[in-house]
């Protein structure tokens, strides 16, 4: 039997040229996704392979299960490329807005029944179940809330807090303290204490996890304690270490791991994976504004089990900041330019 095999990005795309080379009564004896060529393969998205063989060699046993798994290949095909409105696909689309592009794949093809053309709505509907309800910050009375910050450096973990703490203290009310242990960067200290007293809220400075036990006692009647955590490398392992150890003395009722959403896909996974050894139990995104679209929190919020909370929108405090609407998301990813 004269075996060949097709490769391309999409998997229309290799059953077109097994037809073209083969002939149309071709064989589909196998599809499968593979890596790309090369050492660097991995960081590639996946193509499809197909694995084809003239069908006059292949015996009468054979051909009705080869032909019944040329269909569903082809269903499967069908079902990839269902979703396309005037000019440019979902997957397209959703590539686009920062969406990965396997998962764009696997998201349409995993719509029962696929969707229809131009139809989005769907797709959208889907997206919202992923992301799922928000937990933003949420107060009891008579009982103190204690809320940490943490994240890698550089996605804007101080002026968030500082949102936060001008969404409850000005709209709520509510008492606020504010307590920061980024003693690696002193201009990130002296910007929270501006905050602080423009809000009229107390700004503590603890560093190691007696002076946390201290500053949480001197506020004991706080609706809501906002802490601050320095940026730390998810590959430096002494960092993390300490950064597990301090969270253990603040004994925070939530942790919210901070990520910009113009982060690198693998990048932002694998920074995600460090953190949650340290352990965070919400997601919360900023800089929607410096992205064409928050395509990041789909395969983030497949992968680990953690509602969002917020979504930051610019540099304003206290303005830019919202809490996180699923369908707001997934209309922003389905918008067309």
């Amino acid at each position: 039997m004269n075996i060949r095999r097709f490769q391309a990005d999409r998997l229309q795309d290799a059953l077109d040229a097994v037809r073209e080379r083969i002939g149309p009564e071709a064989v589909i004896l196998e599809t499968r996704r593979v890596r790309g060529p090369g050492p660097l393969g991995y960081l590639r998205p996946r193509r499809f392979e197909v694995v084809a063989a003239a069908e006059e060699r292949a015996s009468d046993a054979i051909r009705g299960e080869i032909l019944g798994l040329r269909a569903a290949v082809e269903r499967m095909a069908r079902r990839l490329d269902s979703a396309r409105g005037p000019g440019e696909s979902v997957v397209e689309l959703l590539d686009a807005r920062g969406v990965p592009r396997q998962e764009a794949m696997e998201l349409v093809a995993d719509l029962e029944p696929p969707a229809a053309p131009a139809d989005r709505r769907a797709i959208g509907a889907r997206m919202e179940s992923i992301m799922g309800f928000p937990h933003p910050i949420v107060l009891e009375p008579g009982t103190r809330k204690v809320c940490a910050l943490v994240g890698p450096t550089g996605v804007g973990k101080t002026t968030t807090l500082a949102k936060l703490a001008a969404r409850f203290a000005l709209m709520q009310r509510a008492r606020v303290c504010l307590v920061t242990a980024d003693t690696y960067r002193i201009a990130a200290i002296e910007q929270l204490r501006t905050y602080g007293q423009i809000l009229g809220v107390p700004v503590e400075v603890a560093v190691t996890p007696a002076e946390v036990e201290q500053a949480l006692a001197r506020h004991a009647q706080a609706d809501l304690v906002l802490v601050d955590t320095a940026g730390r490398s998810p590959r430096n392992e002494m960092q993390m270490a300490e950064l597990k150890n301090y969270l253990r003395a603040v004994g925070p009722g939530e942790t919210h791991l901070v990520l910009g959403l113009n982060m690198h896909a693998h990048d932002a996974m694998f920074t995600a994976r460090a953190f949650a050894e340290v352990g965070f139990d919400h997601f919360l995104f900023t800089k929607l504004d410096e992205t064409r679209g928050p395509g990041l929190i789909l395969p983030l919020r497949r992968a680990f089990d953690r509602p969002l909370s917020y979504i930051t929108t610019g540099q304003r405090v206290p303005e830019d900041i919202e809490v996180a609407n699923a369908q707001r998301i997934s209309r922003m990813l389905l918008e067309a330019d």
